[in-house]
């Protein structure tokens, strides 16, 4: 079986921004793009600048007119756009959850997903690479929260167990579904 290339795949369409523009700024794109995360350029490094980092600039009262470089922001994984998707499902059994695709001279690309990595490669390569305990943790359930659960404590919640959603429910029915999506609305 032939398997595409990783350029092949990624999503070409990034929203980021340059490492020498302020966090407001940074919150900004991500609210009119909607995103929860944000690439943060720097030279032929990426970073990425996510909902609950600045949830935790927010309670930790750090000024969002600060230079993104001044922050320690995770760099995320890089791999050459002309790779095989194959190489990457290493990947999928790591908590990284998006991977930067760069062209030759080593410049953005694109990025790819878990999502995208898995429905690219033929099932019976990933069964030959994955144990059950591995699917299970890529599609865990949505933590449940009971809708008298105050903001604060429900955003603490989401950046302590790095979850992107919660089901809201009254008397254990579901009544709404809160996202990063949401917390980027809060926050602006």
């Amino acid at each position: 079986m032939k398997f595409p290339k990783i350029g092949d795949i990624a999503t070409t369409t990034v929203v980021s921004i340059e490492n020498n523009k302020s966090i407001s700024e940074a919150i900004g794109i991500m609210f009119d793009s909607v995103h929860r995360n944000i690439v943060v350029l720097d030279g032929d490094i990426f970073r990425i600048l996510s909902v609950s980092d600045i949830l935790n600039f927010k309670i930790r009262n750090i000024d969002l007119n600060q230079q993104l470089s001044t922050l320690e922001l995770p760099a995320i994984h890089t791999v050459d756009k002309e790779k095989s998707v194959l190489e990457l499902v290493d990947y999928l059994n790591n908590e990284i959850e998006y991977i930067c695709v760069t062209n030759s001279d080593g410049s953005l690309y694109g990025l790819v997903s878990h999502t995208d990595i898995t429905v690219s490669i033929d099932p019976e390569t990933l069964m030959d690479n994955f144990c059950l305990q591995d699917f299970l943790k890529l599609s865990k359930r949505a933590k449940w929260v009971k809708k008298e659960t105050k903001t604060i404590d429900l955003l603490l919640d989401m950046i302590r167990e790095r979850s992107d959603s919660v089901m809201v429910v009254e008397d254990l029915k579901p009544i709404g579904i809160f996202t990063t999506k949401d917390i980027v609305k809060i926050i602006n």
